[in-house]
């Protein structure tokens, strides 16, 4: 704003000032379309224009001021209020029922936030708001003095002041100390229940666009304190200000690398979108049954590739709030009345929609899906005439292309769309035909030493079956490293698959023991592999790896659990037998059971078996199992055909030396 001695004659700098204010109306109009909760930056902008205008010797020409600001502000609100008119009867429906935020755990949540960047498991990182918001104390505390400093003595040859009442730094400050404190107020008299205005449930992704203002303001802090208050001890507060900047730092340093590591991108939705894109026609339409989460949908959905048809995606609601069968029915009759046929993708559907009731409004109507997807804990399904079922398009482009020959068949070209997984994770790969083989196709994860850890066959969707996916889970016989994605029968290697996050464990190679026992129906234990602490795989002084080589002959029936027990001559009284250490859990960490197996498929399955330090000296045999986890009874164990007890004793002793 020009100042008291500025000519009346329009200054230079005139239509800078113009551009900027048309950049300042811009950036409020796209900050509020992105977030209405943005609305306290612009009553911080109008409070700050206030105290120039009211400010004794600030502003030269006001009437200028008060105009041009005006006509800023009259732009924001109009292209504010055409959303305001179509969103306002609707804001009440968006509304999440049930018990506000404390202020407490908001206020500590929100500073949290703002000095660490975490906002789960706060109560651990509450010690570490103390150093930023010292650092900003001690700088507005030395802000205040030195001004009061230089209008007590003016004519110091020191003094930089400007001779304002009302410096461009203070308000520039008080500008951030107000968008922090009136958008922290903002969101939280938001969240609280009422029944003219939306009333969205607290996140922390609600208080993201005003961390910048918090850091902007630590910056400013750490600057002031360098200045200090003048005078003969400007080297002492220069290094002040250097360790103000530390101070504000060390939170981050100490908090920060923990908490993000290990995190990598999942495939949340990236598999959904493209199982709708690969196989839309002319007259389909997306329906979102996922409430409020619609964003992370939308996200993927939108930024596929540009250059191939979408198909316009429909909302159900985008409240938290459980859905009725009046808004279903009103909502549905509204989105099929124009489609022929409807992708149905449930996205966190147990928030907003735990009855299925679009789902059994679209059966209604349609009858069975035509095509079921599961994806974690989302469910793709599609709605249509019978004579219209899933087929892969001729004009979509896999995310790899492969032209190969697999069998008869032609392989188009591949899908995986993360390629580094965790310990918990599962790699979805797809295989898209344009000439699909007869005969059975798998895919073998390989690891870094060339043992193959898992194989898995791959199965079609309904409709043409041109596409097929398979799941692969990180199990713990994973230890991290570059797996090589293979296709069977031909061998033909596909890419890389990076697993982190698992334990740091010998690497499975081959069986050091071949078995061929057959454990119930269809079920091969081919060998096994044992991995000590010590250089002798056979002494043991704290833990045992025990790798378990499973092939599937058959697809089981139901679902088994293995066993494995650490079996010693001596008697141990916490277990009332022999038993001094013992694994139990279904295949592949629980992650690949019994029942989902199909005929052909391997995998390395790997037990931890810790030895407590009661365990005594002596020789250790194990033996291996699977029970039925309802009534606990084992499964037969045969050798060529004949039966011979219901467990395999391991061929090698076990020796646990004396400690």
């Amino acid at each position: 704003a020009p100042t008291a001695d500025v000519p009346d004659d329009p200054p230079p700098r005139d239509r800078s000032a113009t551009g900027w204010l048309a950049a300042t109306t811009l950036a409020s109009i796209g900050a509020l379309y992105t977030i209405f909760l943005m609305a306290p930056v612009l009553l911080v902008q109008n409070l700050i224009v206030l105290l120039v205008l009211v400010w004794p010797g600030v502003v030269a020409r006001r009437g200028r001021l008060v105009l041009r600001w005006a006509i800023s502000q009259i732009v924001v609100g109009a292209a504010l209020g055409g959303w305001l008119l179509l969103s306002w009867g609707r804001m009440r429906t968006w509304s999440v029922a049930g018990e506000p935020m404390g202020l407490r755990m908001f206020t500590r949540l929100y500073a949290t936030l703002l000095t660490t960047g975490i906002s789960v498991h706060i109560e651990n990182y509450t010690r570490h708001m103390v150093l930023p918001f010292a650092v900003l104390a001690l700088g507005g505390l030395l802000l205040l003095l030195r001004r009061f400093v230089r209008h007590s003595h003016p004519s110091r040859p020191d003094d930089e002041a400007t001779g304002l009442p009302l410096s461009r730094s203070m308000l520039g400050a008080l500008a951030l100390v107000l968008t922090i404190l009136l958008s922290g107020v903002t969101i939280y008299l938001s969240s609280l229940p009422r029944g003219l205005f939306y009333t969205p449930r607290i996140e922390a992704r609600y208080f993201l666009p005003f961390a910048p203002a918090f850091w902007l303001l630590l910056g400013w802090a750490v600057a002031a304190i360098g200045q200090g208050v003048g005078g003969r001890l400007r080297a002492a507060w220069r290094v002040a200000g250097s360790l103000a900047g530390v101070a504000v730092l060390v939170p981050w340093l100490m908090v920060l690398p923990g908490y993000y590591e290990g995190r990598m991108l999942c495939d949340e939705l990236q598999s959904m979108v493209r199982g709708i894109v690969s196989q839309v026609e002319p007259g389909d339409t997306v329906v979102l049954d996922s409430g409020g989460r619609y964003p992370m949908f939308l996200y993927y959905y939108e930024r596929f590739d540009r250059d191939l048809w979408r198909p316009p995606m429909e909302t159900v609601t985008m409240a938290e709030a459980p859905l009725s069968a009046e808004e279903v029915e009103g909502r549905m009759s509204e989105i099929t009345a124009v489609a022929d046929r409807v992708w149905l993708a449930e996205v966190e559907v147990h928030l907003t929609d735990p009855d299925r009731l679009v789902r059994s409004w679209l059966e209604a109507r349609y009858g069975p899906p035509l095509l079921v997807e599961h994806h974690a804990h989302n469910t793709l399904y599609l709605y249509g005439s019978p004579e219209r079922g899933a087929r892969l398009s001729d004009d979509y482009r896999p995310q790899f292309a492969a032209d190969m020959s697999v069998g008869d068949g032609i392989l188009r070209g591949w899908e995986l769309p993360v390629h580094e997984v965790g310990g918990d994770g599962t790699a979805r790969v797809t295989l898209l035909w344009d000439r699909i083989p007869t005969g059975a196709v798998e895919v073998a994860l390989v690891n870094p030493a060339g043992a193959e850890v898992l194989r898995r066959r791959v199965t079609s969707a309904a409709g043409d079956g041109r596409r097929q996916t398979v799941d692969l889970p990180v199990t713990p016989a994973m230890p991290p490293g570059h797996y090589s994605l293979r296709l069977l029968p031909d061998g033909g290697e596909l890419g890389t698959l990076d697993v982190r996050g698992t334990e740091r464990a010998p690497m499975p190679t081959m069986p050091q023991a071949m078995l061929d026992a057959r454990l119930g129906e269809g079920i091969v234990l081919e060998g096994y592999a044992l991995h000590t602490d010590g250089r002798d795989p056979r002494v043991v002084a704290g833990r045992l790896v025990l790798d378990l080589y499973w092939r599937a002959e058959d697809s089981p029936a139901e679902n088994c659990t293995v066993f494995v027990q650490l079996l010693g001559e001596a008697h141990n009284p916490r277990t009332q037998g022999p038993v001094w250490a013992q694994s139990d859990a279904q295949p592949g960490g629980n992650r690949l059971p019994t029942g989902i197996w199909q005929a052909g498929e391997t995998l390395i399955d790997r037990h931890w078996l810790i030895l407590d330090e009661e365990t005594p000296p002596g020789e250790y045999r194990l033996i291996v199992g699977m029970y039925r986890p309802e009534d606990g009874s084992r499964l037969p164990v045969s050798w060529d055909g004949q039966v011979q007890g219901d467990h395999v004793a391991l061929d090698m002793t076990v020796t646990v030396p004396e400690r």
